[in-house]
């Protein structure tokens, strides 16, 4: 192994039935808000994310924020998918949509869990890594479980905690 190769972060989204079936119905409902939304909002709101765009055209909705001094602008996409709704956009057109632009936008959480053994863990109750002498981890990934809010707060305890166990190692 090449300590100095980036690691290769897999992280199996959707890779199982019951993924796709809640991801889909969660678009499914998103598309129906939105529609709902169109007819009570009295000006235009061109959406860009839904089912049957095309990735080519949902690209060039993600760089219009980058130039210009307005941002905001209707992209006719193509494709004939594109007038589909909620009511009549099948279950692989949304399949097909989430695994081609669904990606993760949070932090990793619980990758290399904290446990009593190698069997329940990476890392044990004082962050070292099971089988090395002096490796900790100190980061959201030895939470074993994720966390109901936002991983900053428990990342921080980590870390000075963390500290603590270095600095009393460096006093034996």
């Amino acid at each position: 192994m090449d300590p100095l190769t980036n690691p290769k972060i897999t992280y199996p989204m959707l890779g199982h039935k019951d993924d796709l079936k809640a991801a889909r119905l969660a678009v499914r409902l998103s598309m129906r808000l939105a529609a709902k939304f169109q007819t009570l909002y009295p000006f235009s709101a061109p959406l860009a994310f839904a089912s049957g765009n095309e990735l080519q055209a949902l690209s060039e909705w993600e760089k219009l924020g980058e130039v210009g001094p307005s941002p905001v602008k209707r992209i006719v996409v193509k494709s004939p998918l594109a007038n589909k709704t909620w009511k009549d956009v099948t279950d692989g057109e949304i399949d097909d949509y989430m695994q081609k632009v669904a990606h993760t936008a949070l932090h990793f959480s619980s990758t290399f869990p904290m446990g009593t053994n190698e069997k329940h863990g990476v890392v044990d109750q004082r962050l070292l890594v099971f089988g090395f002498k002096n490796l900790r981890i100190a980061d959201a990934s030895v939470l074993p479980k994720i966390t109901s809010a936002h991983t900053v707060a428990p990342v921080l305890m980590i870390a000075e905690r963390c500290a603590d166990f270095i600095k009393s190692t460096w006093k034996d």
